[in-house]
């Protein structure tokens, strides 16, 4: 499934300040007021009502975005004026949970269709060809190996999947 990511920026941009339910890739869901929509990555930024509080949600951990309260001018229930920037430059610098299992995902997939055999150990690292260990955030800087040669290879497939 797409999720949002086939949504047209006017049907996303539809759903700023109404209070949502995102049902997420881990089977997980999400619910509070659409603070921001980021129309390139369908990124969203959410506040937890009750809590007072911020969660990145990132557009490919999401498969569906439903309205449960529809924007209302005169009902804010949070005042998002006084947002401190600093704050949401720390939350984009956490991890989402489900944002490393779906670069895990995206990883398994693609040795897969290459036919390069790939492991996943119980300390969340994945083992590829038998020989290079790829730990969190999976990406070409987190592998390692004793063979050079083949570390320089996994590391070049690897950057198909990031790019």
């Amino acid at each position: 499934s797409s999720g949002i990511n086939a949504e047209s920026q006017s049907v996303l941009f539809s759903f700023l300040g109404c209070v949502v339910q995102l049902d997420l890739v881990d089977m997980s869901t999400c619910i509070g007021r659409v603070y921001t929509i980021d129309p390139e990555t369908k990124n969203v930024i959410i506040c937890d009502v009750e809590k007072q509080d911020y969660h990145l949600i990132p557009g490919d951990a999401i498969l569906k975005m439903k309205t449960l309260e529809p924007h209302n001018v005169t009902n804010e229930l949070y005042n998002f004026d006084d947002v401190d920037q600093r704050y949401f430059s720390e939350l984009l610098s956490k991890s989402h949970p489900g944002q490393c299992s779906i670069s895990k995902e995206k990883l398994l997939d693609h040795f897969r269709k290459l036919r390069i055999p790939v492991e996943c150990m119980s300390n969340g690292d994945v083992v590829i060809a038998g020989s290079v260990t790829c730990q969190e955030p999976y990406s070409a800087d987190s592998c390692s190996s004793s063979n050079d040669i083949i570390l320089g290879r996994i590391q070049s497939l690897l950057s198909e999947v990031t790019e």
